[in-house]
Protein backbone atom coordinates (compact mmCIF):
# COMPACT_ATOMS: atom_id res chain seq x y z
CA UNK A 1 0.00 0.00 0.00
CA UNK A 2 2.99 2.36 1.11
CA UNK A 3 4.80 1.69 -1.95
CA UNK A 4 1.27 2.17 -4.26
CA UNK A 5 1.06 5.48 -2.75
CA UNK A 6 4.56 6.44 -3.21
CA UNK A 7 4.19 5.57 -7.17
CA UNK A 8 0.41 7.76 -7.04
CA UNK A 9 0.94 10.75 -4.77
CA UNK A 10 -2.12 12.35 -6.29
CA UNK A 11 -4.20 9.70 -4.40
CA UNK A 12 -2.35 10.14 -1.12
CA UNK A 13 -2.62 13.94 -1.71
CA UNK A 14 -6.53 13.59 -2.90
CA UNK A 15 -7.10 11.85 0.61
CA UNK A 16 -5.65 14.29 2.84
CA UNK A 17 -7.56 17.45 1.29
CA UNK A 18 -11.00 15.26 2.11
CA UNK A 19 -9.94 14.24 5.57
CA UNK A 20 -8.97 18.64 5.86
CA UNK A 21 -12.52 19.50 4.17
CA UNK A 22 -13.92 16.91 7.17
CA UNK A 23 -11.87 18.57 9.83
CA UNK A 24 -12.62 22.38 8.62
CA UNK A 25 -16.77 21.52 8.78
CA UNK A 26 -16.48 19.33 12.03
CA UNK A 27 -14.72 22.26 13.33
CA UNK A 28 -17.38 24.96 11.99
CA UNK A 29 -20.12 22.58 13.24
CA UNK A 30 -18.56 22.19 17.09
CA UNK A 31 -18.71 25.77 17.07
CA UNK A 32 -21.79 26.00 15.62
CA UNK A 33 -20.78 28.99 13.24
CA UNK A 34 -21.28 29.79 9.63
CA UNK A 35 -18.17 32.07 10.14
CA UNK A 36 -17.27 33.07 6.24
CA UNK A 37 -13.87 31.38 6.82
CA UNK A 38 -14.76 27.94 7.12
CA UNK A 39 -16.66 28.44 3.92
CA UNK A 40 -13.58 29.59 2.34
CA UNK A 41 -11.93 27.20 3.44
CA UNK A 42 -13.93 24.33 2.53
CA UNK A 43 -14.03 25.73 -1.29
CA UNK A 44 -10.10 26.13 -1.81
CA UNK A 45 -10.01 22.78 -0.53
CA UNK A 46 -12.19 21.60 -3.01
CA UNK A 47 -11.01 23.56 -5.60
CA UNK A 48 -7.43 22.03 -4.92
CA UNK A 49 -8.95 18.36 -4.59
CA UNK A 50 -10.63 19.27 -8.00
CA UNK A 51 -7.26 20.45 -9.64
CA UNK A 52 -5.33 17.05 -7.90
CA UNK A 53 -8.20 15.11 -9.10
CA UNK A 54 -7.90 16.61 -12.75
CA UNK A 55 -3.78 15.70 -12.57
CA UNK A 56 -4.79 12.05 -11.07
CA UNK A 57 -7.11 11.24 -14.58
CA UNK A 58 -4.36 13.12 -16.51
CA UNK A 59 -2.23 10.24 -15.36
CA UNK A 60 -4.08 7.22 -15.57
CA UNK A 61 -5.20 8.30 -18.96
CA UNK A 62 -1.50 8.72 -20.14
CA UNK A 63 -0.51 5.67 -18.24
CA UNK A 64 -3.14 3.44 -20.71
CA UNK A 65 -1.51 5.10 -23.74
CA UNK A 66 1.61 3.82 -22.98
CA UNK A 67 0.65 0.43 -22.19
CA UNK A 68 -1.57 0.51 -25.75
CA UNK A 69 1.72 1.36 -27.60
CA UNK A 70 3.68 -1.20 -25.49
CA UNK A 71 1.44 -3.65 -26.27
CA UNK A 72 1.53 -2.83 -30.13
CA UNK A 73 5.40 -2.93 -29.36
CA UNK A 74 4.73 -6.10 -28.55
CA UNK A 75 2.47 -6.99 -31.67
CA UNK A 76 4.68 -5.80 -34.27
CA UNK A 77 8.26 -7.47 -32.15
CA UNK A 78 6.06 -11.00 -32.40
CA UNK A 79 4.85 -9.98 -36.18
CA UNK A 80 8.85 -9.40 -36.80
CA UNK A 81 10.35 -12.88 -35.11
CA UNK A 82 7.74 -15.10 -37.03
CA UNK A 83 7.97 -12.97 -40.37
CA UNK A 84 11.87 -14.00 -39.78
CA UNK A 85 11.17 -17.15 -39.16
CA UNK A 86 9.14 -18.12 -42.03
CA UNK A 87 11.25 -16.18 -44.50
CA UNK A 88 14.26 -18.55 -43.40
CA UNK A 89 12.14 -21.43 -43.86
CA UNK A 90 10.70 -20.45 -47.21
CA UNK A 91 14.49 -19.96 -48.31
CA UNK A 92 15.04 -23.05 -47.51
CA UNK A 93 12.24 -24.75 -49.14
CA UNK A 94 13.07 -22.39 -52.33
CA UNK A 95 16.01 -24.18 -52.30
CA UNK A 96 14.27 -27.76 -52.45
CA UNK A 97 11.81 -26.49 -54.75
CA UNK A 98 14.59 -25.35 -57.38
CA UNK A 99 16.30 -28.38 -57.05
CA UNK A 100 12.72 -30.04 -57.96
CA UNK A 101 11.51 -28.24 -60.87
CA UNK A 102 15.50 -28.78 -62.03
CA UNK A 103 14.85 -32.44 -61.47
CA UNK A 104 12.12 -32.43 -63.31
CA UNK A 105 12.90 -30.58 -66.14
CA UNK A 106 15.61 -33.12 -67.11
CA UNK A 107 13.14 -35.96 -66.76
CA UNK A 108 10.82 -34.49 -69.22
CA UNK A 109 13.40 -33.58 -72.03
CA UNK A 110 14.76 -37.86 -71.42
CA UNK A 111 11.16 -38.99 -71.61
CA UNK A 112 9.09 -35.72 -74.00
CA UNK A 113 8.79 -38.53 -75.82
CA UNK A 114 6.79 -41.25 -73.99
CA UNK A 115 5.20 -38.57 -71.75
CA UNK A 116 1.28 -37.15 -73.41
CA UNK A 117 0.61 -33.32 -73.31
CA UNK A 118 -1.59 -33.87 -71.16
CA UNK A 119 0.54 -35.39 -68.43
CA UNK A 120 3.24 -33.13 -69.12
CA UNK A 121 0.97 -29.82 -67.77
CA UNK A 122 0.12 -31.70 -65.03
CA UNK A 123 3.31 -32.22 -64.19
CA UNK A 124 4.02 -28.23 -64.53
CA UNK A 125 0.95 -27.46 -63.14
CA UNK A 126 1.17 -29.09 -59.80
CA UNK A 127 4.93 -28.11 -59.10
CA UNK A 128 3.88 -23.92 -59.80
CA UNK A 129 0.29 -25.22 -57.21
CA UNK A 130 3.11 -26.44 -55.04
CA UNK A 131 5.29 -23.58 -55.24
CA UNK A 132 3.10 -20.90 -55.59
CA UNK A 133 2.36 -20.22 -51.59
CA UNK A 134 5.94 -19.53 -51.60
CA UNK A 135 5.68 -16.61 -53.05
CA UNK A 136 3.05 -15.02 -50.30
CA UNK A 137 5.25 -13.57 -47.95
CA UNK A 138 6.26 -10.20 -49.54
CA UNK A 139 2.97 -8.52 -49.83
CA UNK A 140 4.61 -4.78 -49.92
CA UNK A 141 7.92 -3.39 -48.97
CA UNK A 142 6.78 -1.85 -45.51
CA UNK A 143 8.27 -4.68 -42.97
CA UNK A 144 5.92 -3.86 -40.41
CA UNK A 145 3.29 -3.69 -42.58
CA UNK A 146 4.35 -6.86 -44.47
CA UNK A 147 4.18 -8.83 -41.35
CA UNK A 148 0.66 -7.97 -40.09
CA UNK A 149 -0.19 -8.79 -43.54
CA UNK A 150 1.34 -12.48 -43.24
CA UNK A 151 0.09 -12.97 -39.42
CA UNK A 152 -3.36 -11.77 -40.83
CA UNK A 153 -3.31 -13.93 -43.67
CA UNK A 154 -2.43 -16.97 -41.92
CA UNK A 155 -5.67 -16.26 -39.66
CA UNK A 156 -7.77 -15.61 -42.38
CA UNK A 157 -6.62 -19.07 -43.91
CA UNK A 158 -7.58 -20.79 -40.82
CA UNK A 159 -10.69 -19.16 -40.46
CA UNK A 160 -11.69 -20.28 -44.36
CA UNK A 161 -11.86 -16.15 -45.37
CA UNK A 162 -10.94 -15.53 -48.85
CA UNK A 163 -8.22 -12.78 -48.31
CA UNK A 164 -7.36 -10.17 -51.20
CA UNK A 165 -4.18 -8.69 -50.67
CA UNK A 166 -3.54 -5.18 -52.58
CA UNK A 167 -1.03 -3.15 -50.97
CA UNK A 168 1.56 -0.97 -52.12
CA UNK A 169 3.66 0.59 -49.39
CA UNK A 170 7.17 1.64 -49.06
CA UNK A 171 8.82 1.29 -46.45
CA UNK A 172 9.76 4.50 -45.15
CA UNK A 173 6.76 6.57 -43.97
CA UNK A 174 6.27 9.54 -41.89
CA UNK A 175 4.45 7.36 -39.46
CA UNK A 176 5.25 5.82 -36.41
CA UNK A 177 5.65 2.26 -35.99
CA UNK A 178 2.76 1.66 -33.26
CA UNK A 179 0.28 3.89 -35.40
CA UNK A 180 1.03 1.67 -38.45
CA UNK A 181 0.12 -1.29 -36.42
CA UNK A 182 -2.79 0.61 -35.22
CA UNK A 183 -4.61 0.99 -38.00
CA UNK A 184 -3.37 -2.15 -40.24
CA UNK A 185 -3.87 -4.70 -37.23
CA UNK A 186 -7.57 -3.26 -35.78
CA UNK A 187 -8.56 -3.34 -39.04
CA UNK A 188 -7.97 -6.58 -40.46
CA UNK A 189 -9.05 -7.75 -36.47
CA UNK A 190 -12.21 -5.68 -36.28
CA UNK A 191 -12.53 -7.36 -40.23
CA UNK A 192 -12.08 -11.00 -39.24
CA UNK A 193 -14.22 -11.28 -36.23
CA UNK A 194 -17.10 -9.52 -38.46
CA UNK A 195 -16.48 -12.67 -40.79
CA UNK A 196 -16.57 -15.49 -38.51
CA UNK A 197 -20.29 -14.29 -37.83
CA UNK A 198 -21.27 -15.64 -41.47
CA UNK A 199 -21.61 -18.54 -42.87
CA UNK A 200 -18.40 -19.51 -44.56
CA UNK A 201 -19.49 -19.89 -48.17
CA UNK A 202 -20.10 -15.54 -47.46
CA UNK A 203 -17.19 -14.96 -46.80
CA UNK A 204 -14.42 -11.59 -48.07
CA UNK A 205 -11.82 -10.12 -46.90
CA UNK A 206 -10.18 -7.27 -48.83
CA UNK A 207 -7.18 -4.79 -48.20
CA UNK A 208 -6.55 -2.06 -50.85
CA UNK A 209 -3.44 0.27 -49.18
CA UNK A 210 -1.72 3.15 -51.12
CA UNK A 211 0.32 5.87 -50.79
CA UNK A 212 -1.13 8.85 -53.29
CA UNK A 213 -0.65 12.59 -53.31
CA UNK A 214 1.00 12.64 -49.32
CA UNK A 215 -1.74 10.53 -48.44
CA UNK A 216 -1.86 6.94 -47.16
CA UNK A 217 -5.54 4.96 -47.76
CA UNK A 218 -6.14 2.21 -46.28
CA UNK A 219 -9.14 0.19 -46.97
CA UNK A 220 -10.45 -2.63 -45.60
CA UNK A 221 -13.66 -4.09 -46.94
CA UNK A 222 -15.00 -7.60 -45.37
CA UNK A 223 -18.86 -9.78 -45.20
CA UNK A 224 -21.04 -9.33 -42.11
CA UNK A 225 -24.04 -9.96 -41.00
CA UNK A 226 -27.01 -7.91 -42.43
CA UNK A 227 -27.90 -6.98 -38.66
CA UNK A 228 -24.66 -5.91 -37.53
CA UNK A 229 -24.45 -2.01 -37.84
CA UNK A 230 -21.53 0.19 -37.41
CA UNK A 231 -21.88 3.49 -35.55
CA UNK A 232 -18.65 5.56 -36.12
CA UNK A 233 -19.44 8.44 -33.63
CA UNK A 234 -19.74 5.90 -30.55
CA UNK A 235 -16.94 3.63 -31.81
CA UNK A 236 -19.44 0.43 -31.40
CA UNK A 237 -21.35 -1.78 -33.24
CA UNK A 238 -24.74 -2.92 -32.82
CA UNK A 239 -27.05 -5.99 -33.52
CA UNK A 240 -30.63 -5.24 -34.27
CA UNK A 241 -31.97 -8.58 -32.95
CA UNK A 242 -30.24 -7.54 -29.76
CA UNK A 243 -29.29 -3.71 -29.63
CA UNK A 244 -25.90 -4.60 -27.33
CA UNK A 245 -22.84 -3.09 -28.51
CA UNK A 246 -19.73 -4.44 -29.15
CA UNK A 247 -16.33 -2.17 -29.49
CA UNK A 248 -14.55 -2.81 -32.44
CA UNK A 249 -11.79 -0.11 -31.43
CA UNK A 250 -13.00 2.24 -34.10
CA UNK A 251 -12.59 5.17 -31.88
CA UNK A 252 -8.75 4.46 -31.82
CA UNK A 253 -8.81 4.47 -35.76
CA UNK A 254 -10.55 7.42 -35.77
CA UNK A 255 -8.25 9.30 -33.08
CA UNK A 256 -4.99 7.69 -34.91
CA UNK A 257 -6.59 9.17 -38.28
CA UNK A 258 -7.05 12.73 -36.86
CA UNK A 259 -3.44 12.51 -35.15
CA UNK A 260 -2.29 12.64 -39.08
CA UNK A 261 -5.55 15.55 -39.80
CA UNK A 262 -7.17 12.34 -41.77
CA UNK A 263 -10.75 10.86 -41.19
CA UNK A 264 -12.57 7.73 -41.49
CA UNK A 265 -15.29 6.75 -43.81
CA UNK A 266 -17.18 3.76 -43.19
CA UNK A 267 -20.06 2.44 -45.55
CA UNK A 268 -22.69 -0.19 -44.43
CA UNK A 269 -23.97 -2.30 -47.30
CA UNK A 270 -25.89 -4.63 -44.88
CA UNK A 271 -23.95 -7.87 -46.04
CA UNK A 272 -20.67 -6.47 -46.13
CA UNK A 273 -19.06 -2.90 -44.72
CA UNK A 274 -16.12 -0.70 -45.60
CA UNK A 275 -13.87 1.15 -43.62
CA UNK A 276 -10.86 3.29 -45.18
CA UNK A 277 -8.72 5.80 -43.32
CA UNK A 278 -7.29 8.73 -44.29
CA UNK A 279 -3.70 10.33 -43.51
CA UNK A 280 -2.07 12.87 -44.53
CA UNK A 281 1.38 14.40 -44.76
CA UNK A 282 2.98 11.07 -44.76
CA UNK A 283 5.68 11.89 -47.28
CA UNK A 284 8.55 9.82 -47.57
CA UNK A 285 11.14 10.10 -44.66
CA UNK A 286 11.92 8.48 -41.46
CA UNK A 287 9.63 6.38 -39.49
CA UNK A 288 9.27 8.07 -35.97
Amino acid sequence: MVQFLKKNKEIGLLGIMQVLIFIVLAFGQWHKTSDIYVYAGVFLLQVISCIVLYYLFHKIFRNIEEEKKQSMLLKQQKYAEEHKKVKAQLDDQLEDIKEQVSHMLKNLQMNADKMSEKAFHEAVNEIISNSEQLYQVDFCDNKTIDAILYNKSLLAKSLHIPFDIQVQIPQQLNIAYVDLICVYANLLDNAIEANCQVDETQRMLKITSALKMNQLIVKVENAKPANLHIDKNSGKTTKTDTSEPHGLGLKILQRTAEKYHGDMLIQDKRHEVSVSVFMENVNVGTIS
